[in-house]
């Protein structure tokens, strides 16, 4: 998200905020059988998170590969009453959500109780009471299993020289402190910035908050658009894993994250920490609920995560361009939680993205097919394969890199269903062509490959 450099009122904020947003054969709902004997999605972890032994997704204490699917409330901390954070929170669990997005402190503005994170505007002498509201409402998404990814600050507070290389170190070792006994907790040390010239200042801060939170807390940083924060902070020791903001360019998603970040060393877990909010208009069009289920589909088939956001909801509008309450159950936002079902009913953690096209053969020419890039991946022992169909198009999959006879199954990624399509001997060459969607603006289907039980 892009925002001012200069000190910003909270309505003054929303307005930004919201202009940028807006302008920039067989059928059945079960899922797929083999996968019941796979290690199945736990709804209890025990935090804080971690990174898994191969550097590729999170776990938490005992090692349980842990799920992210995020939604975006940047103004959480400071528009929100109690009601409105219950509200929120329970429509986001409903929905299936694991992960929120936040922005700790905002030092032009003031939370709903009328506090301001510091006096006079300086980090060094922070408002106790502003903080005690900000663990209150953390502490309302913790105890619900959520876990809160928090950002620090937007970019304007360094631009401004509100925080700097001098106090980082202190006021990280504060906001850490106040957070040591949250284990649900994960920190964007920058948010939408451009680091250079500031790298000092976020080393301190970095520092700050891996001391005031005894090192529990996992760390990334929050780039400006297009790119990774790999992209500033290749071989950073104090960054545990990365995160990819392409704001309306979601058509290179599948790149920065399958073709870029997927293939450093050593590896980190990488995702989509901000794309295109569900109902914004931008350079590249308006965001429909088709495209909200490509940016997910695509992030995951990359390896990695994904963090979602609705136009409305993500600045807690309260006018325009519509009031929050009534966006929490957009047609998009109701569809990730087949996103979240079609990938936990899986041993998702396994599967790595087909970088080589060793699954999906024929590019460029199928994979970028009617105006969408087909996206797939596939384990390791060639036990089980995704592909994402983004719009219709009839495709070959090199079945050899399965290693036995094959079950495949359309998945209808708008309700949730599965077709089952049969059997297929493996080490050939298979076309696939997609059912006939149901609705012209939902063209998108997944196709799900799996060896036959022994």
């Amino acid at each position: 998200m892009r925002a001012s450099r200069r000190p910003l009122r909270i309505a003054a904020s929303l307005a930004l905020l919201a202009a940028l947003a807006l302008g920039c054969v067989a059928r059945s709902r079960e899922g797929p059988t083999e996968a019941r004997s796979a290690p199945q999605e736990s709804t209890s972890y025990r935090f804080p998170l971690r990174v898994s032994a191969n550097g590729r997704y999170f776990v938490d204490q005992d090692a349980r590969p842990f799920f992210w699917l995020g939604d975006t409330s940047w103004l959480y901390p400071i528009a929100y009453t109690d009601a409105d954070a219950d509200l929120y929170l329970d429509n986001r669990l409903q929905h299936g959500f694991t992960v929120i997005q936040i922005v700790s402190t905002y030092p032009h503005d003031r939370n709903t109780e009328g506090q301001s994170p510091f006096y006079d505007q300086d980090p060094t002498r922070p408002n106790a009471a502003y903080f005690d509201r900000l663990v209150h409402l953390v502490r309302k998404a913790t105890t619900r299993g959520l876990v809160v990814a928090m950002g620090t600050f937007w970019e304007n507070v360094v631009y401004d020289g509100l925080v700097n290389s001098s106090n980082a170190r202190a006021f990280g070792q504060y906001l850490g402190s106040r957070f040591r006994d949250e284990p649900n907790l994960v920190w964007m040390v920058g948010m939408d910035i451009e680091p250079a010239g500031h790298e000092a200042t976020f080393r301190e801060l970095a520092a700050g908050l891996r001391e005031g939170t005894a090192h529990q807390h996992l760390l990334t940083f929050h780039p400006r658009a297009v790119g990774s924060s790999s992209r500033f902070w290749p071989g950073e020791p104090w960054l545990d894993f990365h995160m990819v903001q392409t704001w309306h360019d979601y058509h290179n998603i599948y790149r920065h994250l399958a073709q870029e970040d997927w293939l450093l060393v050593p590896p980190k877990p990488s995702g989509l920490g901000e794309g295109a909010y569900e109902d914004g208009d931008y350079p590249s069009g308006h965001i429909t609920p088709h495209l909200v289920r490509w940016q997910a589909y695509t992030s995951y088939l990359a390896g990695a995560y994904h963090t979602y956001g609705q136009v409305a909801v993500m600045i807690a509008a309260q006018r325009e361009p519509a009031p929050w309450p009534t966006q929490l159950d957009r047609p998009g936002t109701a569809q990730l939680r087949h996103v979240r079902d079609f990938f936990t009913a899986l041993a998702w953690w396994t599967l790595e993205p087909d970088t080589a096209n060793m699954l999906l053969p024929r590019y460029p020419d199928e994979h970028l097919a009617n105006g969408g890039r087909m996206v797939g991946a596939r384990t390791s022992d060639g036990s089980l394969a995704v592909v994402y169909v983004p719009t219709p198009r009839t495709f070959t999959v090199d079945l050899s890199q399965l290693h036995g006879p094959v079950t495949a199954r359309w998945f209808d990624p708008t309700d949730g269903t599965y077709t089952t399509l049969g059997r297929f001997a493996s080490g050939a060459l298979q076309q696939f062509t997609p059912p006939v969607p149901k609705n012209p603006g939902d063209p998108d289907v997944v196709l799900l490959l799996q060896v036959d039980p022994p």
